[in-house]
C-alpha cells in the first residue's frame, strides 16, 4: 500500500506537461488522413497516407515517451525529497520501471496510431467507395 503524499503524486503525474501531445498529434494526423483523402491520383494518395501514418505512429510513440519520461521523473524527483518517509518497497516502486518507460510509448502511441488511422482510412475508403459507385450505377 502507498502512502498518501506517494499515492497521490503517483496519480497527479499522471497527467503532466506532455499529456496534450499525444491527442494532438492523432487530430492533427486526422485531419491530414483527411486532406489526402481528396487526392485525385491513386498511387500518390496511397503514398501519402503511408507517409502520414508512419509520421503519425513516430510522433505519437515519441510524444507518449516523453509524456511517460516526464512522470517518472516527477516521481522520482518526489521520493528524492521525501526519502525519510517512505518505506523500501515505496522507493523501488518510484524508481524502477522499466517496462513502462520501454513499452509504455509503443503500446500507448503505437496503439492509438494503428487505432485512430485505422479507423479514419476505413471510413475514408467506405465514403470513396460509396461516392465511385453512386457516379457509375444509372438512376
Amino acid at each position: 500500500m502507498l502512502s498518501e503524499g506517494l499515492d497521490a503524486i503517483w496519480e497527479s503525474s499522471r497527467h503532466n506537461d506532455w499529456s496534450y501531445a499525444l491527442p494532438i498529434v492523432l487530430n492533427v494526423g486526422t485531419v491530414v488522413l483527411i486532406a489526402i483523402a481528396f487526392v485525385p491520383i491513386k498511387w500518390l494518395r496511397w503514398t501519402l497516407n503511408v507517409f502520414a501514418v508512419l509520421a503519425m505512429g513516430y510522433f505519437a510513440i515519441e510524444y507518449s515517451s516523453r509524456e511517460i519520461e516526464e512522470k517518472w521523473r516527477i516521481r522520482s524527483e518526489w521520493v528524492q525529497t521525501n526519502q525519510d518517509s517512505l518505506t523500501e518497497n515505496e522507493r523501488s516502486a518510484v524508481l524502477a520501471d522499466g517496462a513502462n518507460r520501454v513499452l509504455g510509448p509503443i503500446l500507448i502511441g503505437g496503439q492509438s496510431t494503428v487505432f485512430r488511422a485505422g479507423i479514419v482510412l476505413a471510413v475514408l475508403a467506405m465514403v470513396r467507395f460509396a461516392i465511385v459507385r453512386k457516379k457509375t450505377v444509372p438512376i
